[in-house]
């Protein structure tokens, strides 16, 4: 082997210019190919002069007041962004277009690895700069940038970044001090080419959108945001040249919370709910907590590491490690109708393509949203996806530019989105929010009203009644001795259990099978109401007795469907098949739950101290609900819990609440 002296591979020792080039532009296109996104501009224009107003509120005294001017021009296809912060140095000037430089430093700015200007400078084919630093001041402006990066036989010519004398924005007349940036929307190889891609044409519209995609949109999750304010201006010019204005003294994400009404803070809920518990009495949610738009709540890494009540998630050892390292927080927004969405587009007037709040899950980091909105990870309950809208701020930087993540951040962020989701959705989207009524196909119906039709007819004609109360004699056990096998013994074990009175209010009308559903029955409700009041001890399947409302009065429904099931499992298939339609049902009577009801249905359990509050009926052991809209499709009677619940009333709600955490936790 032959001998050379150590040398530092990253010194420049060719003198080729030509390679030096060729190399400085390949580096300049992988920089390039990082930014994917319509808003990008935006955000590194909007970032920049974020960080420089945030960093001269720092350095200086209370009278200085930040302020951003933001213009856009559709019919012109300009972007200009002004700001009265620190401003550069010559130096800084002269550098602050260079690949991989930046004179940003500390954990408090937005951007700190020197490729957002570089982005500007080249992505585009017109760039204009202006910046004062005291009484000194620069303007400089380069052109055909994009078209230098994409041209690959050389034919034209090194952009130059050339002095120029005109202002291109007319707010940067009024500073002392800042930088102005206008980017012109010309020439090949450009995203966007326009402006009207948006779908906005007034200034209200463009800052909601530029609240939600760029660093506009603050993002500040425990702590809040700085002690100073940022004034941002934003003046629209449309494609017919129509001027309009929209102004802000603190820019802010658009979070959803604030956009519909009513809402909860689920802290607020919590709060109440650990209160009424204590009492000893099962609590009945009033009115402001109940029929809700939405409910949001936020937390910090702590919150999410202790496994608290507010964010019940479990994590690994390895995940818990990386969630304290990236120092994790969350925002978590749940309504009741992806329909919202639309609606707040519809308010503003913006067509249906515009990217403002929808589902999904948003990444952020350096307090400013980061990246495109993920799909939230479901493998049940997908209609969760749509409806909630998750925030997670890390502390860790994104790839080049605005290109992502590190895989194993993305994982864990969506792995918290994820259980949340099911935690939040099945404990208290059905107790909190809204609930969409929906309907039976016409021809089915009228169906179930003529069957429904000839029972009360024959109820009335054939009437069965035993008329000496004496020859009564009930028995302290149930004759059925055995647990059921098959859907008879079920149908047994349940009308035993009537006439013992352990189930109360339910009379029955027919059991004879109409196409495909089993029965019909009726709920009456007799005086004394007191036969159906919950009582730990003696009536422990009662309902609570504000639910029974009043005066006393004995009460009779309309005729209803009922069906039997040895396992709900059967149902489930039979629904899937479309041999039977939920919206028809209303109780279903069966002695094991199974499974297959969690892949399409939400289940509240009333053998819960929670949830008897939520028992309407007498017996009632469970309801099981729409995913996507939250009605309530069909009540059941699910007797092997019934019976463990009366045995052992302690063991069976633990039960419960572990099987409600194996398939939502």
């Amino acid at each position: 082997m032959q001998h050379f002296e150590s040398y530092d591979p990253l010194a420049i020792i060719h003198d080729d210019v030509g390679w030096l080039l060729s190399a400085r532009k390949r580096e300049i296109r992988n920089i390039l190919k990082s930014y994917t996104g319509w808003y990008d501009p935006f955000a590194e224009l909007l970032q920049n002069a974020l960080d420089a107003v945030e960093k001269r509120a720092l350095e200086e005294d209370l009278d200085y007041v930040p302020r951003i001017w933001i213009r856009i021009d559709l019919s012109e296809r300009e972007i200009s962004v002004t700001d009265n912060g620190c401003g550069m140095e010559f130096a800084e000037f002269q550098m602050f277009l260079k690949p991989n430089y930046s004179f940003k430093s500390g954990n408090k700015t937005r951007g700190m690895k020197g490729v957002g200007a570089t982005y500007l400078a080249y992505g585009f084919n017109d760039l204009q700069v202006s910046t004062k630093n005291g009484d000194a001041g620069w303007s400089g402006r380069i052109q055909h940038g994009r078209e230098w990066v994409d041209d690959i036989e050389d034919s034209i010519s090194v952009p130059l970044f050339e002095k120029c004398d005109a202002v291109s924005h007319e707010a940067f007349n009024d500073i002392d001090r800042g930088t102005s940036l206008t980017i012109r929307l010309v020439g090949k190889g450009i995203r966007p080419k326009d402006l009207t891609w948006a779908g906005a044409s007034t200034a209200a519209q463009w800052l909601a959108l530029l609240r939600v995609n760029t660093p506009l949109g603050a993002i500040y999750i425990k702590p809040d945001q700085p002690y100073f304010q940022i004034k941002t201006e934003l003046v629209i010019t449309d494609t017919n040249g129509k001027v309009s204005k929209a102004t802000t003294d603190n820019p802010e994400y658009l979070y959803p919370h604030k956009q519909f009404d009513p809402v909860v803070n689920l802290r607020e809920y919590l709060s109440w709910l650990k209160r009424e518990i204590e009492k000893g009495n099962p609590p009945r949610p009033p009115k402001r907590f109940s029929n809700l738009t939405a409910f949001w709540i936020t937390g910090d890494t702590s919150e999410i590491l202790n496994n608290e009540a507010m964010f019940p998630v479990r994590f690994t050892a390895e995940q818990r490690a990386l969630v304290e390292e990236l120092n994790l927080r969350v925002y978590f927004f749940m309504c009741f109708s992806i329909e919202l969405w639309d609606q707040l587009k519809n308010q503003l007037g913006l067509s249906k393509r515009a990217q403002l709040l929808q589902g999904g899950l948003q990444i952020a980091t350096r307090n400013m949203p980061q990246g495109a909105l993920l799909q939230i990870p479901l493998n049940r309950m997908l209609g969760f996806q749509n409806i909630t809208h998750i925030i997670v701020h890390i502390d860790a930087e994104p790839d080049l530019g605005r290109k992502g993540f590190q895989p194993e951040h993305v994982e864990l962020v969506r792995a918290l989105a994820q259980r949340l989701v099911e935690q939040y959705g099945m404990k208290y989207r059905w107790e909190l929010l809204r609930r969409r009524v929906g309907t039976v196909s016409m021809v089915k119906e009228l169906q179930l009203e003529s069957w429904i039709d000839e029972q009360r007819i024959h109820e009335e004609k054939h009437p069965l009644k035993i008329t000496k109360p004496q020859v009564f004699a009930p028995l302290p056990y149930l004759p059925t001795r055995s647990e059921p096998q098959v859907e008879q013994d079920v149908v047994a074990l349940f009308n035993q259990m009537l006439a013992a009175g352990i189930i109360r209010g339910i009379h029955l009308l027919s059991s004879s099978q109409y196409e495909q559903y089993d029965g019909l029955y009726r709920r009456i409700l007799d005086t004394p109401y007191a036969t159906y009041v919950y009582d730990p001890d003696t009536n422990p399947l009662g309902v609570v007795r504000d639910a029974l409302g009043s005066p006393e009065k004995p009460l009779t429904s309309k005729i209803k469907v009922l069906e039997y099931k040895f396992s709900v499992d059967a149902l489930i298939e039979e629904l899937s098949q479309q041999d039977k339609d939920a919206k028809a049902l209303d109780l279903v009577v069966a002695w094991d739950r199974g499974t297959k009801w969690s892949q399409t249905y939400a289940l509240t359990s009333y053998l819960t101290s929670e949830n008897i509050r939520h028992r309407e009926f007498h017996g009632y052991t469970h309801r099981f609900e729409d995913m996507m809209s939250g009605t309530a499709v069909f009540n059941a009677i699910i007797l092997k819990d019934l019976i463990s619940y009366l045995n052992d009333p302690i063991a069976e709600e633990k039960r419960q609440s572990l099987l409600e955490n194996q398939y939502y936790g």
